[in-house]
């Protein structure tokens, strides 16, 4: 009986529905308008095509413009490709290597725009600048008056635009603007396409019609219509109408039926005026009071500079403050009069300001809202026309397409008479340095923001920073503060957080909640979005994606609350409120106090050493520098507990979570809880509800171009596993400080670190592709170190691990010691092994061979000769000439030689016969080359590199099987069980962005191969070390997680692109590679070729040094890297025990003593002496005996 019913139910309630459906279906069609001709024109590439016009030897090209990191558009050659918009550079760089990038420029954008403006306005004075690349345009009066037809007015607006720029556009002409967008992307590049303003014709053309191809419908709403409700076409939407209608609210369901008809907006737009204007300005934190008053005048000026020149005048003026410890405060007064004038906003900030002291700052921002009525444009749309109903039966009017309402990622555009671009950002709040005041989403105009061409608008809606919605705050409580009955209200935006904070601990939280409810004005407390769309004050439906009329929205209900307070309505006594807010600090000091969670320790054995009053853990193998020693310990083990934060968290406020939320964020919309686990209660963050791969938590922090940044964290992740990357989104674009794959069930380490091109603000946030899984963090550390602490920790590291302390004992031939004795030691031969890679020109130029052999190095490795290709061209005929040659040159001269290479997985490098074989084929191929080569060499090499870059390719695991690397390990193995067998790759220490070659991956790949059956033999970790930047504390880090493996680990084809600090960045690398404690040697990869070397040389064709050349000899006489003839000595007399004590670097010594005998005569004689790291902390106890 009950199935019965409920399936009654069902069923009553689909008919309903689709009759509902029905009736909208008819109003809708009832209210189409077909008499309005709309142009959508959009230039081609438009940043791409702009830097191809002004530098003509681009023209067919690939072209990217942006950087390596991200790309913000390419032009068609490159789009062949697959390199598109918002894509990684490294990326586009592998899809295209010939790809040419150039950067952004926006000021000649922005030019070439207005130029295309001018054009625009002559045909519609009125049109819509949808960003710097297109534009809406009514062209139905200027068809009508100069009765020309609406192709021919497009053929003449492109012709126009391309003789005034020089540039390409597409155009497309609609009924409506939703339709003329998607006719402007069918004949692109350099074409258009016009839909007759007929509605057979516009059904028959949305009819098949892609969803995807409707602006407002992104990756997340196309799943779900596809994938749930079997929706693929736009025409599709009405068959199943009553399930939308049924399913989805009422605007979106709306939206969608509009869709389905081809229904879009169709009556010219108002342009939306400014609602407030700000500034703000960071510093270096302070609590001076006279500083901060100074601070307070200049942004008064500035801001009353910017009113005057708009003719503005504001009721409102609100102070934001950012303390040293990151949290944000706002404070704001509402005056009975207007202000504009840079005397009475001081006065009123200063107010404002003078409440706070005591208190330590480190940003201060001024913004002046609720401007003077007859500022606005008469015209301008209130909220009213947003959402009250468009007829008696109460339906919504609103069109959800987020281009179709004027919206462009949620940013208004604002046209100046002329038609130029005068800024971007809704509600304009344009500060002097672009950043909102009070941190809203929808308040913040920079150009900046535009980096993407509007073609993308795909990659914008995906993009993080694009969509996300800070913490706004306005004042919602006010009270009288003086004579002139102005309003006061405060806002402490960390209030949320210690509410969620004591939630979780289970206190009861009703006295600090109703202070929150007074105290605290932030925009979720003020306006609450129920289900995502609904206002929680008055029921009104509104999208996400309609995010300025949202914004009014709250706006309105604000302003009705400011009228309460002036009238008396609801106001609070302020002793009552100061009351509450004490109580509230005291309730979180009281949290704040409470002990602190204990964590496993990162080293067994603990040294305490005072530094300027900080405590520091020393222990295994950090290095006190002149202020912080820095932390090498690192694990890619998966532990049970996570360890403390290294450096107690550094900069991060809050790091390990024993104080809630305090200090943190949630990102890209994901919802953050605090839980613990353990007997001791280790407290955490769990990022649920993750809908994007960036939903997870931030923390804001400043960033100094002049630092050096080393940042860790702890992860889980709730189920499998996963990768996790740990993003910095600075001024200068994505910073990625490093990855991890965490797993579930215990906690991995994330070892990272950065650096910035210029100081600001940053934010850093976590990231993993699956959006299915929970992501845990804990023990957050971010910790500066200025560049002399940076060398110290090298310098101090070398004379650690570099050196040694000897104690040498000279006895007679009776073994009595022999005093006064006097020692002269003098190195010929460096113990680290330092090289450079030669090649075949070698052979027969003498200027080369002297300039090599004049320097120390002590081993080597051919450039081509030893790889397949040039081994055996033709499949059976074997030539090892130049190999053996060269081999026989490293033989004379003493050099060890790395075998490079059996196997190269790049299938770009394989001979064409090699490529056509498979299956045994292959196999009897690849059989004879690891045969021929390792066993020819077998004893002659001191290591091979076996599959090269078997990370980044896999040419012979995709014809062989997963495990032919590891096989191919083992049977170079078999051949030579002597020879270290590496594996060799790019882009582990270089680019922190390259997620295929992580140190974890390179770890996991490594440890494949030496538990594959028979892999005993020897191992290594090769680094090629190709850098075109460099990532210092990065590369420090990568190398101490891959210190963990405990296998030697080589830089073994260092060298650095040329540009204006390839110097300065070898340097750099070449001190950091040699200080390192994992680092076992170091290879140049410098060539000499009379075409050039390969990336960087060290000297001319002449062998004179070059910049390159200068450092590397520097580097070497440093060091004491030196050879015998250039006589590096240290010299020392016996004391009567006959011991002399000296620091010694690693290498091979000639030791000349000079004794006096009882005959009265002296005798001199010489030894060999070998230097090398002791085993174990006994360093002094390496007692050499030299007997006369």
């Amino acid at each position: 009986m009950c199935k019965s019913l409920w399936g009654r139910y069902i069923t009553l309630s689909e008919a309903h529905n689709h009759q509902v459906a029905e009736k909208k279906i008819a109003e809708l069609e009832a209210a189409r308008d077909l008499s309005r001709l709309w142009l959508h024109v959009d230039m081609d590439a438009f940043y791409a095509a702009v830097e191809m016009l002004s530098s003509p030897s681009l023209k067919g090209k690939p072209v990217a413009v942006g950087s390596l990191s991200m790309i913000s558009t390419a032009n068609y050659e490159a789009r062949r490709y697959g390199v598109r918009a918002a894509m990684p550079g490294f990326i586009a760089r592998k899809l295209c290597p010939e790809l040419t990038f150039v950067p952004t420029d926006f000021q000649k954008y922005i030019h070439y725009s207005n130029v295309t403006r001018k054009v625009f306005q002559s045909y519609d004075p009125n049109f819509l600048a949808a960003s710097l690349d297109e534009a809406y345009l009514d062209i139905t009066e200027v068809c009508k008056t100069r009765g020309a037809t609406s192709a021919e007015i497009a053929e003449e607006l492109r012709r126009n635009v391309f003789l005034e720029t020089g540039l390409t556009c597409s155009a497309g002409v609609a009924p409506n603007r939703l339709l003329a967008k998607v006719c402007s992307d069918i004949n692109k590049p350099n074409g258009q396409f016009v839909l007759p303003n007929d509605r057979v014709a516009v059904m028959t053309f949305i009819s098949s019609l892609p969803i995807r191809k409707i602006g407002g419908i992104g990756k997340v709403t196309e799943r779900i219509l596809r994938e749930v409700f079997g929706i693929n076409t736009c025409e599709e939407m009405l068959k199943k109408c009553g399930l939308l209608c049924g399913l989805f609210s009422l605007s979106s369901a709306d939206f969608f039926l509009c869709v389905g008809l081809g229904l879009g907006k169709t009556n010219a737009p108002e342009v939306k005026m400014r609602k407030s204007m700000s500034n703000e300005r960071t510093f270096s934190p302070t609590g001076d009071e006279g500083l901060l008053h100074k601070k307070l005048a200049e942004l008064a000026e500035l801001l009353a500079a910017d009113l005057q020149k708009e003719g503005l005048h504001g009721k409102t003026l609100t102070l934001k403050l950012k303390t040293a410890s990151f949290e944000v405060r706002t404070r704001a007064v509402t005056l009975q009069k207007d202000i504009c004038s840079s005397e009475d906003i001081l006065r009123q900030a200063s107010k404002l300001l003078k409440a706070e002291f005591p208190i330590s700052l480190r940003l201060i921002g001024l913004r002046v809202s609720h401007f003077r009525e007859d500022a606005f444009d008469p015209a301008q749309k209130s909220i009213m026309n947003f959402v009250i109903p468009g007829d008696a039966s109460g339906n919504n009017e609103i069109d959800h397409n987020c281009l179709e309402s004027d919206v462009i990622g949620g940013d208004y555009l604002m046209v100046d008479p002329a038609g130029d671009l005068t800024s971007t950002g809704g509600a304009a709040d344009c500060s002097h340095n672009h950043q909102p005041l009070l941190d809203s989403g929808g308040e913040s105009c920079t150009l900046n923001n535009c980096a993407l061409d509007r073609e993308k608008n795909d990659s914008i809606r995906d993009d993080p920073f694009a969509q996300m919605n800070y913490p706004g705050s306005t004042s919602c409580a006010s009270e009288p503060w003086d004579s002139e009955a102005e309003q006061l209200s405060n806002t402490n935006l960390t209030s949320s957080s210690h509410d969620s904070r004591i939630a979780d601990e289970g206190t009861n939280t009703s006295d600090v909640q109703g202070a929150d409810a007074v105290a605290s004005s932030s925009e979720r407390d003020r306006l609450l979005w129920v289900d995502g769309y609904k206002c929680s004050i008055c029921g009104i439906e509104l999208p996400p994606f309609f995010v300025e009329e949202r914004q009014e929205h709250s706006d309105f209900h604000l302003a009705e609350k400011l009228q309460e307070d002036e009238s008396g309505i609801g106001s609070n006594s302020k002793s009552n409120r100061m009351k509450q807010r004490l109580a509230q600090k005291d309730k979180v000091r009281s949290l704040t106090g409470r002990r602190k969670k204990h964590k496993a320790s990162t080293c067994r054995e603990r040294t305490i050493v005072e530094v300027e009053d900080l405590r520091a853990v020393s222990c295994g193998e950090r290095f006190l520098a002149d202020g912080l020693p820095y932390d090498y310990s690192a694990t890619i083990e998966c532990l049970e507990n996570p360890r403390k934060p290294q450096y107690g968290g550094g900069i991060i406020v809050n790091p390990e979570f024993n104080h809630g939320l305090e200090g943190w964020s949630s990102f890209g919309g994901a919802k953050l809880e605090q839980r613990a686990l353990g007997r001791e209660g280790n407290n955490f963050i769990v990022a649920y509800a993750r809908e994007k791969p960036y939903a997870s938590l931030s923390q804001k922090v400043h960033l100094d171009k002049d630092m050096l940044y080393t940042f860790s964290a702890w992860i889980q992740v709730s189920k499998g596993n996963a990768q996790v990357t740990a993003l910095f989104k600075t001024a200068d674009g994505f910073k990625i400080a490093g990855a991890v794959v965490a797993e579930s069930g215990c906690w991995s380490m994330l070892k990272g670190g950065l650096t910035v091109d210029s100081s600001g603000s940053a934010e850093f946030y976590f990231q993993t592709n699956n959006t299915s899984i929970d992501v845990w963090v804990d023990s957050i550390s971010l910790q500066p170190f200025t560049h002399e602490e940076w060398s110290s920790h090298q310098q101090q590291s070398i004379e650690q691990v570099r050196k040694s302390k000897v104690r040498l004992q000279v006895v007679n031939s009776h073994g009595d010691p022999v005093s006064g004795a006097k020692l002269r030691l003098t190195q010929i031969r460096s113990g680290f092994p330092l090289g450079a890679c030669i090649n075949k020109n070698i052979l027969k130029n003498v200027g080369y061979q002297n300039w090599f052999t004049s320097k120390p190095f002590t081993v080597t490795v051919f450039e081509n000769e030893m790889k397949w290709y040039s081994t055996e061209y033709i499949r059976g005929k074997e030539d090892y000439s130049d190999a053996d040659a060269l081999l026989q040159f490293a033989k004379q001269h003493r050099l060890a030689v790395r075998g490079h290479n059996i196997f190269w997985d790049d299938p770009t490098y394989q001979l064409g016969w090699v490529k056509s074989l498979s299956g045994s084929d292959l196999w009897a191929a690849v059989n004879q080359r690891v045969k021929s080569v390792v066993s020819r060499y077998q004893g002659q090499v001191m290591a091979w590199d076996v599959v090269n870059e078997n990370l980044h390719f896999n040419f012979f695991e995709g014809k062989l099987g997963g495990d032919a690397s590891s096989i191919l390990f083992q049977k170079a193995c078999q051949f030579d069980g002597q020879a270290v067998m590496f594996m060799n790759e790019y882009n582990t220490i270089e680019d922190s962005r390259d997620q295929y070659v992580t140190p974890l991956k390179y770890l996991q790949k490594l440890r494949e191969i030496q538990r594959y059956p028979g892999n005993s033999g020897p191992t290594a970790i090769g680094l090629e070390g190709h850098f075109s930047n460099v990532n210092i504390p990065y590369m420090r880090s990568v190398l101490d997680t891959l210190k963990t493996a405990g296998v030697p680990i080589w830089i073994t084809e260092l060298d650095v692109a040329p540009g204006p600090n390839q110097a300065s960045y070898l340097e750099q690398v070449m001190r950091e590679a040699y200080s390192h404690p994992a680092i076992a040697g170091l290879v140049l990869w410098v060539a000499w070729s009379p075409n050039g070397c390969y990336k960087m040389c060290l000297t001319d064709n002449n062998f004179r040094n070059l910049p390159t050349g200068d450092v590397v000899d520097k580097l070497i006489g440093e060091w004491r890297l030196r050879s015998h003839n250039q006589g590096v000595v240290v010299v020392g007399s016996t004391d009567v025990h006959g011991f002399l004590d000296a620091t010694l670097s690693h290498g091979e010594y000639e030791v000349e003593i000079t004794a006096h005998h009882d005959t009265g005569m002296n005798s001199s004689f010489t030894q060999r002496l070998t230097v090398a790291a002791a085993v174990g902390d006994h360093k002094m106890e390496n007692v050499i005996k030299l007997s006369t």
